[in-house]
């Protein structure tokens, strides 16, 4: 087994264990519809090289295996909240493992 492949199954248990959710995906493009995707989302965080207190809300959102890439824009939505990926989101290394900040968009009614 490869190195690779051992990560995989790393991030799967990962997910398994500490997932707080499925959540919807909507990319950003033209025509995508919403898909599911599983991930460790994070709320209330006050990420380096924001202004506090400017009323916006953020949030981590980690996630693997997800193909094709995300992309600033593309929205992950809750049952209640629809947060915007902000900044590129980046790779944690080998093994699809993906973290991004959130930004929230809107409330859902």
């Amino acid at each position: 087994m490869s190195f690779d492949e051992l990560v995989n199954q790393m991030n799967e248990v990962l997910l398994g264990a500490f997932e707080t959710g499925t959540y919807t995906l909507t990319r950003s493009q033209a025509g995508s519809q919403p898909e599911p995707i599983t991930g460790i989302l994070t709320e209330g965080v006050e990420p380096e090289g924001r202004t506090p207190g400017d009323g916006s809300t953020y949030a981590h959102f980690w996630t693997a295996g997800v193909s094709p890439s995300l992309a600033p824009g593309d929205e992950i939505a809750t049952e209640t909240t629809v947060y915007k990926i902000v900044g590129e989101p980046h790779a944690e290394g080998v093994g699809n493992g993906v973290e991004m900040l959130l930004r929230m968009d809107r409330a859902v009614t």
